[in-house]
């Protein structure tokens, strides 16, 4: 999962478009500060080549309070799969590549049960079941296997060569 970053409080969040009045080609972008959003712009920016030609103006398509950072970029993303733009990068693809069938999420629920499960291991240790592979490395573990190796030898006290 990814980390939801959250505002300190309920923001502003504002989804603007430039528009080239010589291509009528479109930018869609959002910001937290309307006092200019090509502040917001990096130099890289797909907006860039639209910007430079100077002949362009941006209108505001959305206004809406938001906590997350998450709800802004669903927000952009939906702007940008509904109208034409030539933005190259999506918004968010995180939730299209990780959605969770709902037989993934039992899975998944059940594997963390699992994970944080105690065991009681023939040794006398005890692990959860995420510390398993750390566990069978221990010491007193390995001792333990060593005891019942000898002790098996010692029951069956016969070997390959005596077997006839």
């Amino acid at each position: 999962m990814t980390k939801r970053v959250k505002y300190k409080c309920l923001r502003k969040v504002f989804i603007y478009e430039i528009i080239c009045r010589e291509t009528d080609e479109r930018f869609i972008g959002s910001c937290l500060d309307l006092v200019n959003p090509l502040w917001n712009q990096r130099n890289d920016c797909e907006s860039e080549q639209i910007i430079s030609r100077g002949s362009f103006y941006y209108e505001i398509l959305d206004t809406f309070l938001c906590r997350y950072e998450l709800s802004r970029l669903l927000k952009l993303q939906y702007f940008l799969e509904t109208r034409p733009n030539i933005n190259v990068y999506r918004a968010y693809v995180y939730f299209q590549k990780r959605k969770l069938t709902q037989e993934r999420y039992e899975y998944l629920i059940i594997y963390r049960k699992e994970m944080n499960k105690e065991y009681k291991c023939p040794c006398g240790g005890i692990y959860k079941g995420k510390f398993k592979k750390q566990h069978f490395a221990t010491l007193r573990h390995k001792n333990y296997e060593v005891s019942l190796f000898l002790d098996n030898e010692n029951k069956n006290n016969f070997s390959p060569i005596n077997i006839k």
